[in-house]
């Protein structure tokens, strides 16, 4: 697996490592239910990620989404470059507040 939860209550956070994938949308997204149903913010730790899927990708606009429209904030931690690239490339920049980066 490459894909984490940490903490509980407050800010959550999300570490994603190496290739996440589809094997990994299950461990998202299920931790996604959980904090927009229990409240807090969320912070993605994205450093050491290589890639993120289109399956963990929509996982995390949904989770985004859902936290804003409660006023509640989705951040991402330090993206890594390879991750950037790629949502700037499918158009995604936007969903991620990556305009200007």
């Amino acid at each position: 697996m490459a894909a984490e939860w940490v903490g509980d209550t407050g800010t959550r956070c999300l570490r994603l490592w190496g290739a996440v994938d589809i094997f990994d949308a299950a461990t998202v997204a299920a931790g996604a239910r959980e904090v927009v149903a229990a409240g807090g913010e969320v912070t993605v730790s994205l450093e050491a990620a290589e890639s993120v899927d289109t399956s963990v990708t929509q996982v995390l606009i949904a989770l985004r989404r859902a936290l804003g429209a409660d006023g509640r904030s989705l951040r991402l931690d330090t993206p890594s470059a390879p991750v950037v690239t790629i949502w700037r490339q499918a158009g995604l920049a936007c969903e991620f507040g990556l305009i200007g980066d």
